[in-house]
């Protein structure tokens, strides 16, 4: 007599556990502080990064569209980065549209 009964669980979700096994403790509190934060949260602290870029640094005009896909802004500030190529892409489409991405 074969009693199927389902198999209690070590965990509440098994895969992340797997991948714990897989990956310094260290990267994974950073992974769940990461997934702790809002929308709000992510736009809030890529604002305050890109507020605090000396002028020095900024790139001239003809540089703009390198600057944004640079690694450093893409590592640092990723969701505005993509959402500069998003405008910057569509700012050809449209005549008269005038747009600074800029300070």
């Amino acid at each position: 007599m074969c009693l199927n009964l389902p198999k209690k669980l070590c965990c509440e979700d098994p895969t992340l556990a797997l991948l714990e096994t897989l990956i310094s403790p260290v990267a994974v509190a950073v992974c769940r502080m990461e997934v702790a934060l809002t929308p709000n949260d992510v736009a809030k602290r890529e604002m305050d990064y890109y507020l605090s870029i000396l002028q020095e640094t900024w790139s001239k005009f003809e540089e703009t569209n390198a600057w944004w896909q640079s690694h450093q802004v893409v590592e640092k500030i990723p969701c505005m980065a993509q959402v500069v190529g998003a405008l910057l892409g569509l700012c050809h489409l449209v005549v008269g549209w005038s747009v600074t991405l800029g300070h």
